[in-house]
Parts: C-alpha cells; structure tokens; sequence
C-alpha cells in the first residue's frame, strides 16, 4: 500500500507539473514585429520559415555597431550564407535614426528618410547582411526590450521568442583570420546552435 500511495503521489506531482507549465510564448510583443527592406518588401518575423532568427540591432550613430561590422559580415557570409534554416538580419529602428522625426510621425514620413540614411550608411561601411526598417510596436528606447545599440538578439520560431540577447558589440575583431576563432564569436555561434564549445 505505501508503494501505491507513493506511486500516486509521483503521479499527481508530474501531471501537475506538465499541465502548469506555460506555452512557449512571447514576452515582449516579439510576434508583432514587422520590418521593411530597402525594396519595400514587408517581412513578418513571426511568419519567417526558419527554425532559428537572429537580428542585430543597428544605429549608424553607434560606434561599437560600426567597429561590430567586419564580425557582422563574417558572419553572414561564412554562418548564415545559403542556410534554409536560420535567418539573420540587421535591423535599425527608424524612429531612433531620426532624431529630427517625432515619435509621432507616420510610417510614411519616417521610412523614406530612414532609408536614405541607411542606404548612405551601407554603401560607407560597407554593411553586407540584409538589413530591415523595424516598424512599431518595436523600438530601442530605456523602456523597451531593446534599450540600446548594438544588441544581437536570438530567437526561436513558430512562435517567435527570444531566447538570449548579447547586450554591446560580438567582438570589435576585424582581422578574418582572428574572427574565425575569436572566443566570443565562437560563444555565439554555440548559443545559436551552429557548434559546440
């Protein structure tokens, strides 16, 4: 009997445990993100078919973000290049870009300005990842999930939520021969899943 009542005991703990346990969900409105490529093109992050996302967040008046460049272009040409089943993006917040453009400005009025500065930016720094224009609710502000650049944030699909963020540059290596065994690149690369430490 005491064996029973144990049994049952167990039971009623692991059912307990697997029924409370919270969906996988969002925490910072992440589904909701939309951002624009320079073509216009509109991009659903939630609706990407990758396993993995991973966006770094950009401003052109952000020295660490231009020093995080060479590592940015590594890795997306030597990780991310022909991959069917991780997507990276640099993405900027056009509203942050504009310090002349209200908050309240219409999406209209800011994404034209912002992407004038952005092309001016990639052709300068010569930035080779796929950039896009993230619209609202997403914004790099002290009271939201991103409150300063750059970040690098990682993310799982279907549903999309973030799961680690690198707060401040990767690395700030720019010899190709060094970023192919910089350390914190190789943390990254582990954290996305692309290798083992």
């Amino acid at each position: 009997m005491p064996r029973l009542g144990l049994f049952l005991s167990l039971f009623t703990l692991t059912f307990a445990t697997i029924a409370c346990t919270p969906a996988r969900s969002s925490f910072f409105g992440e589904p909701e993100w939309v951002g624009v490529g320079f073509s216009g093109n509109e991009v659903v992050l939630d609706t990407l078919p990758y396993s993995r996302l991973v966006i770094n967040v950009y401003s052109p008046d952000c020295v660490p973000c231009w020093k995080e460049i060479p590592a940015l272009n590594y890795i997306e040409s030597e990780w991310f290049k022909g991959r069917s089943d991780i997507k990276f993006y640099i993405v900027v917040d056009p509203y942050q870009i504009l310090t002349e453009i209200s908050e309240t400005a219409s999406w209209e009025e800011v994404y034209p300005k912002a992407k004038v500065r952005m092309l001016e930016e990639v052709k300068n720094r010569s930035i080779g990842a796929e950039m896009l224009f993230l619209k609202k609710p997403f914004q790099v502000s002290q009271s939201s999930l991103v409150t300063g650049t750059p970040e690098t944030l990682l993310f799982e699909t279907r549903p999309l939520r973030l799961y680690y963020n690198f707060i401040g540059s990767i690395t700030e290596e720019t010899d190709p021969k060094l970023l192919a065994t910089d350390r914190k690149l190789q943390f990254l690369k582990h954290q996305i899943g692309l290798d083992r430490l």
